[in-house]
């Protein structure tokens, strides 16, 4: 089957998904596949995807996240971003593998605490999490069009950590 690139798709986020201290909302209704696709590559464009930043990525297990990891890797690999993916797993555990692999940066995919028809993303720069107007900044980079695109696309990896992490936790 033959897919029409994506920038033949034009996907409008709700402004109100980009909150305080995190990007969520609605299951298929403010978050769709190709709505995080694109917030990936925003994402990719303010963690440094031109510089080739390295970025850690997990989710957790609502029924959405799988579909939204690789959406959002997608996205973070066509802003040049380099990925490293560790798969299902909680927020500390993200935190953890942005030290691990000293990253620009982490995306844990989760609906935390919120209603099962939510999910959303909990990101981080460095080490530090991001909130207020830098969250703003990435729905700015959307509206505004300012999306890096790579010449090629940044590669993406899967590491298990979970023994690391253990280890860590309990040594």
């Amino acid at each position: 089957m033959i897919r029409p690139p994506p920038e033949l798709f034009v996907v409008s986020l709700n402004p109100r998904i980009f909150r305080e201290y995190d990007i969520r909302g609605i299951v298929d209704e403010d978050l769709t596949p190709g709505g995080v696709r694109v917030l990936g590559q925003a994402l990719g464009t303010h963690l440094g995807g031109p510089r080739g930043a390295l970025i850690a990525l997990s989710r957790d297990n609502r029924l959405s996240s799988p579909a939204y990891y690789q959406a959002m890797s997608e996205g973070l690999c066509a802003a040049g971003c380099r990925v490293t993916g560790i798969g299902m797993g909680p927020t500390p555990c993200l935190s953890f593998a942005t030290h691990h692999f000293n990253t620009a940066g982490g995306i844990q995919i989760t609906g935390s605490h919120n209603p099962p028809e939510f999910n959303g993303f909990k990101i981080t720069r460095g080490k530090e999490a991001i909130h207020g107007d830098e969250i703003q900044e990435i729905r700015r980079i959307i509206d505004e069009d300012r999306l890096y695109t790579a010449d090629a696309p940044g590669p993406w990896s899967e590491e298990d950590i979970r023994d690391a992490y253990i280890e860590r936790v309990t040594g």
